[in-house]
């Protein structure tokens, strides 16, 4: 929903940058009229230093962290754009 954040944390597990997408997004449109709600994503080993990493949406939906300056991320931070 456009206007919302929500911050996903990993405790189990880390998010390594490997070749090619490290992370894949499904956005689901429930209302199945059309939508331009996308998301801007950023990633974080510690909940405090945030990076950005790129924008996801219905068309695009992959994001590589190859462009990080830290190994891995624990955390994942979605902020949705869009007005609909």
């Amino acid at each position: 929903m456009p206007g919302e954040t929500i911050v996903l944390e990993f405790k189990s597990v880390v998010i390594h940058n490997v070749e090619d997408e490290d992370i894949t997004f499904e956005l689901l449109n429930i209302s199945g009229e059309p939508s331009n709600t996308w998301a801007e994503i950023y990633v974080s080993a510690d909940n405090a230093i945030w990076q950005y990493v790129g924008n996801i949406s219905y068309a695009k939906n992959e994001i590589d962290l190859s462009h990080l300056n830290h190994d891995f991320s624990s955390f994942i931070e979605m902020e949705f754009k869009g007005n609909n």
